[in-house]
C-alpha cells in the first residue's frame, strides 16, 4: 500500500482520453493512491473544467478526435497557468515527432505509453508535481526532463 501521507492533500488530477474505459482506469489507480481525479472525454471537455476548478496535473492523451493534445495543453495552460500538463499515447508510433510541439504549447517533458506498467501513474504524478513544487511553474517553461518508459 502506498503511503498516503506523503502526498498533499487536495492534490487534483485531470485525465484526459477519449477512451473512457482508459479514464476510469487510470482514475481508480489515482484514487487509490489519494489524488482527486476528474475524467475529461475531449480536450473542450477539459478546458471546461480546467476553468472551472485549480488542477495541479492534468494527463492529456494525444491522439484525440477534434482538438488534439498538443492543442489540449495549450488552452488549458492559457485558462490555468499553474496546472502541470502530461503527454500520453498507446499509439504504436508513441508521440510521432509531436513531443517538441507539446512542450512549446506549456507541456512539462514527462511523456506515458500506454499500456501503463503497474504504479508508473502514481510515480509520474509524484515526480511531476514534486518537481513543481520545487521549482515554481515557471510561465512557458520550454526546458524539463524527459522521463517515461520507452516503447
Amino acid at each position: 500500500m502506498l503511503n498516503k501521507r506523503r502526498l498533499s492533500k487536495g492534490e487534483k488530477i485531470l485525465v484526459v482520453d477519449d477512451d473512457r474505459v482508459v479514464g476510469i482506469a487510470v482514475r481508480e489507480e489515482l484514487k487509490e493512491a489519494g489524488y482527486s481525479v476528474t475524467i475529461a472525454g475531449s480536450g473542450k471537455e477539459a478546458v471546461r473544467n480546467a476553468k472551472l476548478q485549480n488542477f495541479a496535473l492534468a494527463l492529456v492523451d494525444l491522439w484525440m478526435p477534434g482538438m488534439d493534445g498538443v492543442e489540449t495543453c495549450k488552452k488549458v495552460r492559457e485558462v490555468s497557468p499553474k496546472t502541470e500538463v502530461v503527454l500520453v499515447s498507446g499509439r504504436p508510433d508513441g508521440f510521432g515527432g509531436r513531443e517538441g510541439d507539446f512542450v512549446k504549447a506549456g507541456g512539462v517533458n514527462f511523456f506515458l505509453y500506454k499500456p501503463f506498467q503497474e504504479g508508473e501513474l502514481v510515480s509520474i504524478a509524484k515526480k511531476v508535481l514534486a518537481v513543481s513544487r520545487k521549482e515554481g511553474r515557471k510561465e512557458g517553461r520550454k526546458e524539463g526532463r524527459k522521463e517515461g518508459r520507452k516503447k
